[in-house]
């Protein structure tokens, strides 16, 4: 009998089409498992001059930076050191004390011109046609009190206007980081199909998308062209997930959110670990980097335990080939394009546990199994990194 924590092909692709169906219903009807948030900064308009103050909030790390753009050339010409969050998981964090720490990187970088800010935001936002996101839920274990149903840029311009002085903010556009690297990674790829890949401390999926494949959005007075969609696939529910999944998630601070996330992103595996190896002694908080580090420490510990935490890592990667390959298809089907980019942030999907053993490698591995199970083993498949993408993507959606 196969562990439930190895998922066989067809699984896979089971999730896969599962997941198509999700986006499906995401695109058509507001509300559903994948919510499918539409991003209205316009795709096809290029930006060729201009400077923009960014800033980029992940899931653990904040930066902020001056980017320029000079001949449609993207230069990053201050940047502030990247600064740990002081957050615990599932500990409430001050509002004031939150915005406090977002103005001050724009003071560190010490530019006194009047600029536009890019602001990255991470986290589960509903998008709005000013360009700025209205905050649906906290994940990653976060929880910031009074922020809730508030538009974020407005409320950091609010906050940078009565207790800072030496930022000067004419407007902010607040986009999310899968958003950030797909707009990045679009600047060269007029006759591909893109897709931006969050695989990090969290998770998630955007892609451009026209917005007549978008039935629940009125068109009406909206510019011709691409737009990004946000999927929130974090919150995607898939089947096949175990009893440790379970586990999992009731003792997190969301129970029955974002279950998708929970078994993927580098903020859980550490958890998942600790649940299927509650003896163990291991910091579950270390997440997805503690899990790596007993991967390489093979000597050690017993087989059974770097068995199982393989399996935790390689069914992270399967899981993110899988939701990739659903995506594939329905953009496939709805643009018939043969080229798909696929612009992938974060240390999860970037990192590995030996040369041979890479988790970007697995994911395009299993990726192209997919695509053949579906006769779509045609198709070119780039996964792509972007120097900067969250800055530099932030400063193209602040100028365009």
């Amino acid at each position: 009998m196969m562990h439930p924590l190895k998922l066989s092909t067809d699984q896979l692709a089971e999730i896969a089409l599962d997941f198509e169906n999700r986006v499906s219903e995401g695109l058509a009807t507001p509300n559903r498992q994948i919510r499918c948030l539409p991003t209205y900064i316009p795709l096809d308009r290029q930006v060729s001059e201009g400077q923009a103050f960014v800033l980029d909030l992940g899931g653990s790390n904040l930066r902020a930076g001056v980017i320029k753009c000079e001949k449609g050339q993207w230069e990053l010409i201050k940047r502030t050191s990247k600064l740990q969050m002081p957050w615990e998981r599932n500990d409430p964090f001050d509002r004031n004390r939150f915005l406090d720490i977002l103005a001050n990187a724009l003071v560190e970088l010490d530019y006194h011109e009047a600029l536009p800010l890019g602001y990255c935001f991470s986290y589960p936002a509903e998008p709005t046609p000013d360009r700025d996101v209205i905050l649906l839920k906290w994940a990653k274990g976060i929880d910031v009190p009074g922020t809730l149903d508030r538009k974020m840029g407005q409320l950091l311009l609010e906050h940078l206007s009565t207790t800072v002085t030496k930022v000067q903010c004419n407007s902010v556009t607040v986009i999310n980081d899968t958003v950030a690297a797909l707009v990045a990674g679009m600047a060269d790829a007029e006759t591909t199909s893109t897709i931006g890949l969050i695989a990090g401390t969290g998770t998630n999926m955007a892609a451009a998308m026209d917005p007549a494949d978008i039935p629940k959005l009125s068109a009406a007075g909206l510019d011709k062209g691409l737009l990004p969609v946000v999927l929130e696939s974090g919150n995607y529910l898939p089947p096949y997930l175990s009893e440790w999944d379970d586990e999992v998630d009731r003792e997190s601070n969301n129970p029955g959110e974002q279950r998708f996330e929970k078994a993927v992103s580098g903020a859980y595996l550490g958890y998942l670990f600790k649940a299927l190896f509650p003896d163990i002694p291991f910091d579950e908080s270390q997440g997805g980097a503690g899990l790596v580090s007993v991967l390489k420490r093979s000597g050690d510990y017993p087989v059974e335990v770097l068995t199982g935490a393989g399996m935790i890592y390689h069914r992270s990667a399967d899981l993110v080939a899988a939701a990739l390959s659903g995506l594939i298809q329905l953009l496939y089907k709805r643009q018939n394009k043969s080229k798909i980019r696929i612009v992938a942030e974060g240390a999860l999907f970037w990192g590995q546990v030996s040369e041979h053993d890479q988790y970007r490698q697995r994911v395009e591995t299993t990726l192209r199994v997919l695509l053949k199970t579906f006769n779509l083993d045609h198709l070119i498949i780039e996964l792509f990194k972007k120097e900067d993408a969250n800055l530099i993507g932030s400063a193209i959606a602040a100028l365009s």
